[in-house]
Formats: C-alpha cells, structure tokens, sequence
C-alpha cells in the first residue's frame, strides 16, 4: 500500500514528460535488481529452513552468499560502464541503479533470512519499513524543497533511502541463531552450491523479466516521454498481484525446504 501510495504521490510531484523518464529508468531496476539478487532469496530459504530446524550455524551459507553479491556488484559496475561507453546514458542515473539495486537486494536477502527461521512476526515489522521510508521523505523533500523536484530526486528517494533501514535487520532478528563467519574450505563448497543451485533460475529470470519490460524500452525508444509516463503508471497497479504471490511464496517454499528428504513431501504437494 506504501508502494503503491509513493508511486502515485510521484506522479503528482512530475509534470507528464518527468514522469515518463521517471517511469523508464524504475522499469530497469528490477533487471538491476535480478542480477544483485542472483538468486539468493530462494537459495537461501532452501537451504537454510533445514538448518534453522537443527539448530545449526548457516555461516557457512551465509558468508558465501555475500561473496556472490560482491560477485554481482561487479558485474552491475562492469555492465554500466559498458552501458554508459555505448549508449551515453546519464552516468548519475547508472549510478543510482546501480547501487540503489544493491541495496535493494539486501531488503529480499535479510527477508529470506527472517522466512528461514519462520520469524513472521518480526518480519512484518520490519517489511513495511523501507516503503514507508520512501514515502516520508517523499513527502518531506515535497514539502520543503525551494525546487520542484525532479525524476532523478525521486528515483533517488525510491532506490538509496532504504539502506538507513537495512541496519535495522540485525535489530528485529536478534542475531543470536547465526553467525557469518566460517572456515574458508566450507565458504568455498557452499559458494559453489548455491551458484550452480541459481544458474539456470537466475538465467529464466533475467530473460523473463526483459521481456516484461521490452516494451518500456520500445516504447521510449519511438514514442514521447508521456506515452511511457501513462504505460508505466498503470503498470504500477499491477504490483499488489506480486507482492500477494510473493506472500504466499514466504509460507509455502519455506515448509517445502524442511520436508523435501522426508515421506511427508508428496502429501503436503497434494
């Protein structure tokens, strides 16, 4: 609701032409985005569940994982320059998705640690935050700039603001089941494991998610900026079918993981 609250309250903020580069550079961060997440998110639920039930230390996993977003970050960085020498974008606006997908990605990663352990509660308190962020700064900046504010202020606003919420994670889940330290030779084998878990998963994505927003970059490419402000708009509607999947993901995919070796597997399916 947040979400969907900033998102109209932007497009209040931005005359017509603002909003439609508003709303073009907003559909590259989720592409930005899966390449941060690799993911993660779903490795991590799967294989973490199991250890969270036996009580055993996920550092392992977990210090892995964080080497395959230096990983990423690297190849964001590698892909903007390439972007930027090619295409001329605006360096600040690679800048932002850049690291703004980062920083983003650590909201689903600390997510899936909190659906591992089934801290629900804890969860629910912490998920609205970096929305509910973004909105009220929005709303401050609205208020109080001497200039109106542009498509760059927003998109900043939307993709950096949730990084003085991430420190909150380690607040709300009271760290006391895990560690993020491990020996190097079990650093390396689960690295290994959770790269070649997301591959091919990592791969669907990327390309599943170019082709939604195909049409965003068509669009902005042979029509004016408030033909893509009025498809991107309506396209934001959609997002609370997502977030309402994504809710039943966060229940089910968890119970999965725990029960994938045993005889109880089929019939929970069932």
């Amino acid at each position: 609701v947040t979400n969907l609250a900033f998102m109209i309250y932007s497009v209040n903020l931005l005359s017509k032409v603002e909003n439609g580069k508003f709303q073009y550079y907003l559909s590259l961060l989720p592409i930005v985005l899966a390449i941060a997440e690799f993911g993660l998110p779903n490795a991590l639920i799967k294989y973490i569940s199991p250890l969270a039930d036996k009580n055993e230390d996920p550092g392992a996993l977990l210090r892995a994982s964080l080497k395959i977003k230096f990983y990423s970050f690297l190849l964001l960085v590698l892909l903007s320059i390439i972007a930027f020498a090619f295409t001329y974008e605006n360096y600040f606006v690679l800048v932002i998705l850049v690291f703004g997908g980062i920083i983003v990605s650590f909201i689903s990663y600390f997510e899936s640690i909190f659906i591992s352990y089934r801290k629900y509660i804890a969860l629910s308190l912490w998920n609205p935050l970096p929305n509910i962020l973004r909105l009220s700064l929005l709303f401050y900046f609205a208020q109080t700039s001497i200039h109106p504010l542009t498509y760059l202020d927003i998109l900043t606003i939307f993709a950096i603001s949730p990084i003085f919420i991430l420190f909150l994670f380690f607040f709300f889940f009271g760290g006391k089941e895990i560690s993020w330290s491990a020996p190097s030779d079990l650093v390396k084998d689960n690295e290994r494991k959770l790269i070649l878990f997301n591959l091919w998963a990592f791969t669907a994505s990327i390309f599943a998610i170019l082709s939604d927003r195909l049409e965003v970059f068509f669009l902005n490419q042979f029509h004016p900026p408030e033909i893509v402000a009025d498809y991107g708009t309506a396209l934001q509607l959609f997002s609370g079918f997502v977030i309402i999947l994504a809710t039943f993901n966060s229940i089910i995919y968890p119970k999965l993981s725990r029960l994938a070796e045993s005889d109880e597997f089929p019939i929970f399916l069932k």
